[in-house]
């Protein structure tokens, strides 16, 4: 008994010595009560130590580190969707913001001459086709007077002319955000998105600046991104259909497993009750099943018997030993081993019982020899 306890404990401690086979008939006996027996878990492998990468490869180019995470619109730009126009569309830059003053600070008379000298430079730098002559005095003229809104926009556009959309929007929400209503905030944002092939984005931005000032180009790029934005709203659509017929055909499928394994469960009780009634007749001609008087009773039928009544493999062993079959017969025993089916692990708390412990020790000396399965064990034997 002490060593049926010891083994108890120790499993519950550590289900997954269930799997050990010095726990063998412990195990038989929990699966013969239909007792659900933890699946064994993979060893875990040891860790591999880290190679050691070349330095040259560990290093982050200052562009790549410099790179924005990818936005869900962005995804929906690398996709290729049938019938849209991404003839105007350009590879994404690094999203580099320039820098920018506080446009709230007081500017002095000197440094707004200053400002609008170098953005007259600035222009005629872009006129001459030097964008990068002209994007470096758009800096120093807003450094000297950071609430121009004119060199923002301009410094926007000429970032635009430089195929470097994600930079341009920096500039264009700096717009927005000191006015949302700024139309030529829109525009420049809403142009950004089209040069990255954000269709449902540009056509949002672009819509509202045409909707606050009407301008010809405006309308011109809305007539090819309108088109485009309802192509990618198709494709989302049908997208997500797909995607939520894939999640139901799963469903579909357990529901016909679940099906087809009712019919199938219903078929073996039938056979598993015409056994027992012929097994039933069989024993009353006898001299009954084991000396039980009547022959084996139905387990299911005993108060606090689960539905199914004791396993097949736990029923023979009662039936070939009367003074089991004595000890079943008592109605301190029979809500036990109900519990014990619901719960292994519960087991451990009988074993000291006088009647209990003595009837599960016996059932499972029954299902194997206990002392030769824990005779390697510590301290066992």
């Amino acid at each position: 008994m002490d060593d049926i306890a010891a083994a108890v404990a120790a499993v519950k401690a550590n289900p997954q010595l269930l799997h050990d086979p010095k726990y063998a008939a412990l195990k038989d006996l929990l699966m013969a009560m239909n007792a659900t027996v933890p699946e064994a878990k993979a060893e875990p492998k040891p860790a591999e130590p880290a190679k050691a990468e070349p330095a040259k490869a560990a290093e982050k180019k200052p562009a790549e580190a410099a790179k924005p995470a990818a936005t869900p619109a962005a995804a929906a730009a690398s996709e290729v969707i049938e019938g849209v126009d991404a003839s105007c569309v350009v590879p994404a830059d690094s999203g580099e913001a320039l820098p920018f003053g506080d446009p709230s600070a007081e500017v002095s008379e000197e440094n707004e001459e200053r400002a609008q000298k170098l953005y007259g430079e600035a222009m005629d730098a872009n006129s001459d086709g030097r964008l990068d002559d002209a994007i470096k005095l758009l800096n120093d003229s807003l450094a000297a007077n950071p609430s121009n809104k004119k060199v923002l926009a301009q410094r926007a556009r000429t970032l635009l002319q430089q195929k470097k959309p994600k930079s341009a929007m920096c500039d264009a929400q700096r717009l927005l955000d000191q006015n949302p209503d700024s139309s030529q905030g829109l525009k420049l944002k809403g142009r950004a998105h089209m040069l990255l092939g954000e269709w449902t984005e540009a056509n949002k931005f672009l819509s509202q600046a045409n909707s606050i000032d009407f301008q010809d180009d405006v309308a011109q790029w809305l007539k090819v991104v309108k088109v485009n934005a309802q192509k990618v709203a198709e494709h989302q659509r049908k997208k997500q259909q797909q995607q939520e017929e894939a999640k139901k055909a799963p469903s579909a499928s357990a529901s016909s497993t679940s099906a087809s394994s009712s019919s199938k469960a219903k078929t073996s009780s039938t056979t598993t009750s015409s056994t027992s009634a012929n097994t039933g007749a069989s024993a009353s001609a006898g001299a009954g099943a084991g000396g039980f008087p009547g022959g084996f009773p139905n387990m299911a039928g005993m108060p606090g018997m689960p539905a199914g009544g004791v396993p097949p493999a736990v029923q023979q062993i009662l039936q070939d030993d009367p003074e089991l079959l004595a000890l079943l017969s008592d109605p301190e025993i029979t809500p036990v081993i109900s519990e014990i089916m619901a719960n292994p692990i519960v087991i451990m708390k009988y074993m000291n019982h006088p009647k209990i412990g003595k009837f599960l020790t016996k059932v499972m000396g029954k299902m194997g020899s206990m002392g030769a399965a824990m005779g390697g064990m510590p301290g066992m034997g």
